[in-house]
């Protein structure tokens, strides 16, 4: 048995509201009622005042230059951090051992 997944593209901001995958979102109740004070006060409904928040989030992370990992990404910057490290206590290593061979 085989399954396969369809893939969905990702509306327009532009797009109809019924092009607009729904999505369900659990969080804790103090959270929720911080959420719609916010949107009562901005005059925005729950929905829309959660989404402008993600949305500026998404862009206060483009502006700061925030790296957007992949997975792939992650691990190859790891393996490149560990061979620095590495590398790093190597020297450290081998100049310890210069000053102890001068005392």
């Amino acid at each position: 048995m085989s399954f396969s997944v369809a893939m969905r593209k990702s509306p327009s901001p532009d797009a109809p509201m019924s092009a607009i995958v729904p999505y369900g979102l659990r969080m804790p109740p103090d959270l929720k009622g911080k959420l719609e004070e916010a949107a009562r006060s901005s005059g925005r409904s729950l929905n829309t005042e959660i989404v402008a928040r993600l949305e500026q989030s998404i862009q206060d992370d483009d502006d700061r230059g925030v790296p957007d990992f992949t997975a792939l990404d992650h691990d190859d910057r790891l393996t490149k951090l560990e061979a620095a490290h590495k590398a790093l206590l190597d020297r450290v290593a081998a100049i310890e051992a210069r000053g102890t061979t001068k005392g």
